[in-house]
């Protein structure tokens, strides 16, 4: 099962809703672990990436790129 962090969830509902449209992915509103897949964050951490050596995609729920995001996804 693939693993998701979504840190900074605004609510239960939202999380719930979540693991509704993705059935088989476990979704989680804790810490990013070694086996996150998927990241949900717009204000990721190097600590955060460093956490997740096997990270695919990182989810930004809203418009736009933050810079520093941006910057450390150039490294």
């Amino acid at each position: 099962m693939k693993s998701a962090s979504y840190p900074s969830v605004h609510s239960d509902a939202m999380l719930d809703a979540l693991r509704e449209l993705a059935p088989g992915w476990r979704i989680d509103r804790g810490p990013v672990t070694a086996d996150t897949a998927v990241l949900i964050s717009g204000r990721v951490t190097r600590e955060e990436l460093a956490s997740a050596p096997d990270l695919e995609s990182i989810i930004i729920p809203f418009a736009g790129v933050p810079v520093p995001l941006r910057e450390l996804m150039t490294e």
